[in-house]
């Protein structure tokens, strides 16, 4: 790992290394804070994001990058036991949310 990569680059190559699919839609989450890494910051540099000597704890999940303002939304589907995660604008409505792509977490 170089401190001068992209976080889109570290999440290439984490893909990679653990053999997931180019395909496969992925995001990195920061265990420390809490929180999924956005959009807005997937070309920052590693240095500029607080990764130094020592590391940081992530981990890769399956699913779409959330971008500035998306709200999460966790859905239960209550005749499967299938818990859904979306990220919705503020303005989206509830047919638009439900129809977009979902993201299942199992």
């Amino acid at each position: 790992m170089n401190l001068e990569w992209s976080l889109s680059k570290l999440l290439d190559k984490i893909k990679e290394w653990e053999g997931v699919a180019e395909e496969t839609k992925c995001r990195l989450k920061n265990l420390e804070k809490k929180s999924l890494y956005i959009k807005e910051e997937m070309n920052k540099k590693l240095k500029d994001l607080g990764f130094e000597e020592g590391g940081l704890r992530i981990k890769l999940e399956i699913g779409d990058v959330p971008g500035l303002g998306d709200i999460a939304l966790k859905v239960k589907e209550y005749t499967t036991k299938v818990t859904v995660n979306l990220f919705v604008k503020a303005e989206t409505t509830v047919d638009e949310w439900y129809s977009s792509s979902l993201i299942v977490v199992m």
